[in-house]
């Protein structure tokens, strides 16, 4: 789920419209085999234009930094459409009466109110993976209006992905490819490590990010990030159980 949202604690039927933007807009891309829950939130600090398609982008090369496989990056713009007001075609000499309306990409919210439609729309190099449309007015805006708005958010969108495709990521290692270590305990010392289970264990994990599995019969196997880590808290744990301080 796609999160962008003023408030850390409050989602309404706003938030939920505009994760459903980003959702719509990255899952295209994403292996439909993929067995994880990602849960992908966006805080908008500042903003000139439209925040909610512009986090878009970022959300994709976050999910690649953390090991999610996409098979394009993505990128996202609005175009919104406003109606030129009647001093305005009597200062440039036009009728009014037919006369397209002005776009503008990437808007802010002020000319957002302005605006009669705002077309959202993200996309890959090769093509569209989601567009939506917001009719302000009630009234749906002419095919080659909407044409026109396609045209301007897509040209947008290709230019955005050829920096965006620059971006190198370096992913964290999925899940599934945890570090595992097994620690040999001598057969006199195997009573002490079975003793440390508790609060010297639990000090153990949290200072270098591990899990430890103490059984029964003194086995210890050790999970984390990296063998290095690993070997660190393993060398901890014997020194406390060397030391008497189980």
């Amino acid at each position: 789920i796609a999160t962008v949202t003023n408030s850390r604690f409050y989602y309404g039927k706003l938030e939920v419209d505009r994760a459903e933007l980003i959702h719509s807009s990255i899952s295209p891309v994403m292996d439909q085999e993929y067995s994880y829950t990602v849960r992908l939130h966006c805080d908008v600090l500042s903003s000139d234009g439209n925040g909610v398609m512009a986090a878009v982008a970022p959300g994709v090369l976050a999910m690649l930094s953390a090991g999610v496989a996409l098979k394009r990056r993505v990128s996202g713009t609005s175009v919104c459409a406003v109606k030129r007001t009647s001093t305005e075609f009597e200062a440039e000499g036009e009728e009014e009466e037919g006369e397209e309306p002005m776009l503008i990409l990437d808007p802010t919210l002020i000319e957002e109110e302005n605006c009669c439609y705002i077309l959202n729309l993200a996309g890959t190099e090769k093509g569209i993976t989601m567009i939506s449309l917001d009719l302000l007015t009630g009234k749906p805006p002419p095919i080659d209006v909407i044409e026109d708005m396609v045209d301007v958010a897509y040209t947008s969108v290709r230019q955005e992905l050829e920096t965006i495709n620059e971006v190198e990521i370096v992913p964290r290692k999925p899940v599934d490819e945890e570090v595992k270590l097994e620690v040999e305990i001598p057969e006199g010392s195997r009573s002490k490590i079975i003793a440390l289970r508790g609060s010297s264990i639990s000090n153990i994990e949290e200072q270098f990010d591990c899990q430890i599995n103490i059984s029964s019969r003194g086995r210890v196997i050790l999970y984390g990030k990296s063998e290095d880590q690993l070997q660190e808290a393993s060398e901890t744990m014997l020194n406390l159980v060397a030391q008497g301080r189980a």
